[in-house]
């Protein structure tokens, strides 16, 4: 078993929350980032006119 004393295990508690932090404001801005990239694919895919339906079923 090993001992820490109470101030190492306040340093170590408050290191795991900075962390935690960054960790919450890394995936906030991979969310943001996402949102855009798939706005722009759908801004392509309708330019491209990929979804809509081509061929003798169009009437």
């Amino acid at each position: 078993m090993t001992v820490i004393s109470i101030n190492q295990a306040k340093q170590q508690r408050e290191r795991d929350e900075a962390e935690l932090r960054r960790m919450r404001e890394w995936a906030e801005q991979l969310y943001r980032t996402l949102e855009v990239v798939n706005e722009r694919e759908r801004e392509l895919v309708n330019r491209l006119g990929t979804n809509k339906p081509t061929g003798p079923e169009v009437a």
